[in-house]
């Protein structure tokens, strides 16, 4: 039986900001917070497979003296990800910052057989505006490049096809992550885009739309 949906890039993203507690506003207590926190929301639907992490540092007085751009690491587990950080920041005499961080995710998939993980399903974003020493919130970007949650997808060749069982089963697992994203981020919660199905996406998800628009 062939699947009944697939892969897309961003079939949906949804971003917002995670304010940091004053204890917190360094670069690698504030991401270790929120990446501990984002861990109980997301572990249950998704397994990590690579850190890619751009850091800088600066000197005493704050001048950047050296930007490192999307440097990539195989990772298995959050804890990997937070021991990547700490042996980068052991790697400079000086001040260690770090400008954005994408996680590669797995996503576990409920199909009529049993559970598939499909790898590079999912993304995860972290990101520190500046000043990037002393953050107050960190940007968070999930995004989804599956459409398993879809009532009705596009297939190869741009036709619609059902997905109405497969979507039954997983929506909820979608659902329940966004919820508690948005009750991370509060306010500053949002829907950005969806590439694919930009008439179905919500702010929690996808609703169910079963006339696709031709493309």
């Amino acid at each position: 039986m062939s699947r009944t949906y697939g892969y897309s890039p961003k079939v949906g993203e949804w971003m917002g900001s995670v304010p940091l507690a004053e204890s917190d506003r360094a670069p690698v207590p504030g991401v270790r917070s929120v990446l501990q926190r984002l861990r109980a929301i997301l572990e249950p639907s998704h397994r990590l497979s690579e850190l890619r992490i751009s850091w800088v540092e600066y000197s005493a007085d704050e001048e950047e003296l050296a930007f490192h751009e999307l440097e990539v690491y195989p990772v298995a587990s959050w804890d990997e990800v937070l021991a990547q950080i700490e042996r980068l920041r052991s790697t400079t005499s000086h001040q260690f910052a770090i400008n954005c961080l994408f996680l590669e995710l797995a996503t576990r998939v409920i199909e009529a057989t049993g559970d598939v993980w499909l790898p590079g399903s999912a993304e995860l974003q972290l990101s520190i505006d500046q000043p990037e020493l002393h953050p107050t919130t960190i940007e968070v970007g999930y995004t989804t490049h599956i459409d398993a949650w879809l009532s009705t997808t596009y297939d190869e060749s741009y036709r619609p096809r059902s997905n109405h069982e497969v979507a039954r089963a997983n929506r909820p697992s979608l659902e329940g992550v966004l919820r508690s994203l948005r009750d991370l981020m509060g306010t500053t919660f949002q829907v950005d885009q969806s590439r694919l199905y930009p008439f179905a996406i919500t702010d929690l998800g996808f609703r169910d739309v079963d006339e696709l628009p031709a493309r």
